[in-house]
């Protein structure tokens, strides 16, 4: 009894495979493999003893509101200016970066890892925030380049974070593509953040 060959071109042409069906699997196999061997971003400890918290409002880059009205002031980055009382004009890729994380952490529940200070003198309340999965969205701000590590302010991850910042950096990504980045990093590199409202 004769076996059937199948054929991805269907009847007539048994045996043989279309070029095209091959060219797609190819280039699914890469697409495949490419997903597989990207190194993730880590994820860091959830804070699975920390109670649940509702982001309310992105004020910048950098700061946000709870849902209970406390202000939140992300450890270790600076994000650009947004136009506010305290500030006339945005600075470059200010809104960018409010809009960014604002996609992030608005309505969602997060939870808050404090550093080493607890409050700043603005009376903010100073922490790392994450997600549910474990994203530390201080971590993210400045991985995809939409905020800077602050330098002089020590905290537990500064060292990573300033890594980071070097390596988006040197892609010009997001802030480090404005014309004055080179500039602007600087001026943060030698203020901690609690001078910056």
């Amino acid at each position: 009894m004769k076996t059937k060959i199948f054929s991805l071109r269907g009847k007539g042409r048994q045996g043989h495979c279309s070029p095209c069906v091959i060219i797609f699997l190819a280039g699914l196999a890469v697409l495949l493999w490419f997903a597989v061997s990207r190194s993730p971003a880590p994820l860091y400890p959830p804070q699975a003893d920390k109670p649940w918290h509702f982001v309310k409002y992105v004020v910048d880059g950098d700061t946000v509101i709870l849902e209970d009205g406390e202000h939140i002031r992300l450890i270790g980055i600076n994000a650009p200016e947004v136009e506010s009382p305290y500030h006339p004009q945005d600075e470059c890729y200010g809104p960018e970066a409010r809009a960014y994380l604002r996609q992030w952490i608005t309505g969602e529940k997060v939870r808050l890892e404090n550093g080493p200070e607890y409050y700043d003198k603005y009376k903010r309340r100073l922490a790392y925030i994450y997600l549910p999965d474990g994203t530390m969205i201080n971590r993210e701000m400045i991985r995809f380049g939409y905020a800077e590590a602050t330098a002089v302010f020590q905290h537990p991850y500064r060292e990573e974070f300033l890594r980071l910042e070097q390596s988006i950096k040197a892609k010009k990504v997001g802030v480090w593509n404005c014309p004055d980045a080179e500039e602007w990093g600087m001026k943060y590199k030698e203020h901690s953040f609690k001078s910056k409202r």
